[in-house]
This record gives structure tokens, sequence and C-alpha cells, in this order.
């Protein structure tokens, strides 16, 4: 079952080159290239690669020219699962998708975790091209700030609040001042 997000152009054959490999490769999952298409000029701080790298904000993924096992998660504008590893582990989860006015993300993530952990294998494949458009909107760095911390959350929620968290009264500190934020 091949997914995609509704704002992508796909490549013609994009859909040919996935049902290829799932005929003759031995693995759970395929990620396919998504190469990024600007809308707008790239921002002068954004740093796709190198020492200056930022989080995945901008949705891009490209390993090269071969087919390769994934060590990380898929992004979901470029995978497919196999229906029987679907059945087997269950279905994305639907509470860590996005939502209006919220960036959070990780139902892509935490589904490609839940196929690592059955000891399935997710497989890079190249030729499988999907170019997704980078609106001005998404090159600000207040939409940065926003991802990154709708991702935070989304992070906790699948994780939960770790042990060593820092806490008042209990509850992880972090809580005190989202509310007094929201207040």
């Amino acid at each position: 079952i091949a997914f995609t997000d509704d704002d992508v152009r796909i490549d013609p054959r994009w859909l040919a080159e996935l049902h290829a490999a799932a005929l003759h490769e031995d693995a759970d999952a395929f990620a396919g290239r998504i190469l990024e298409t600007w809308h707008t000029p790239k921002p002068r701080w954004y740093a796709p690669d190198g020492t200056y790298r930022l989080m995945d904000v901008i949705v891009r993924l490209d390993l090269g020219e071969q087919p390769v096992t994934m060590s990380t998660a898929a992004w979901g504008a470029n995978m497919a699962i196999r229906r029987e590893v679907l059945e087997r582990i269950g279905l994305f989860r639907t509470d860590l998708g996005p939502t209006a006015g919220v960036l959070r993300r990780g139902e892509d993530t935490e589904i490609c975790q839940r196929i690592a952990a059955a000891g399935g294998r997710l497989l890079y494949l190249p030729q499988a091209i999907v170019w997704h458009p980078v609106e001005p909107a998404r090159a600000t760095r207040d939409y940065f700030l926003r991802w990154y911390h709708d991702f935070g959350r989304s992070e906790v929620q699948l994780d939960g609040v770790p042990d060593d968290a820092a806490r008042w009264l209990g509850a992880p500190r972090y809580l005190f001042r989202e509310l007094a934020t929201a207040a």
C-alpha cells in the first residue's frame, strides 16, 4: 500500500518503481526519494546538510543513487508498506498526525519504529521519486520554531516523559511553562 502527501508532484514512474520493488525485494516497507521544490528563495540560515544541518523541517529524503536498507524512519510523503505488515502490526496512529493549526508529526516515524521492532526491513528506493513543495510560509523562522515545538510534543507522545525530567509537584516542569504561555 503506497502513501504520499496531497501536495506532492509524483514522478510518472513512481508507482511502477514501488510495485517492482514489492515484487522483487525482500523488504517490509519502502521509502522513495523526496526532493524539495522551493517556491521561494531558500533562507540564508537554512542548512540541509553539514555541520549546521537543521532537523528535517523541510520534507526531503535523498540517500543517493543506490537502494539501501534504512536505519531511520521514512516520510509519509513517499512510502509503501506491505499489506500483511500492516495487518500484523496495525495501522498509523492518527493521534500523531497533523491537525488544524498544529504541525505535529510522527505517525510515519512511529509506524517505521513498529516495523523495525517487529524485525522488518525498510528499503530506500532512489528511483521512486516525488517532489515536495516548500511554500513561502514554510521558509520562515516562525514556521521552523512552531515545527520544532510540535515535534517535541510528538516525541513526548511517542516516548512519554523522561524519568529524569525536572518536575514540580510531580508534573514535568515544562508543562507549567506551557500553562503560563497558554494563559
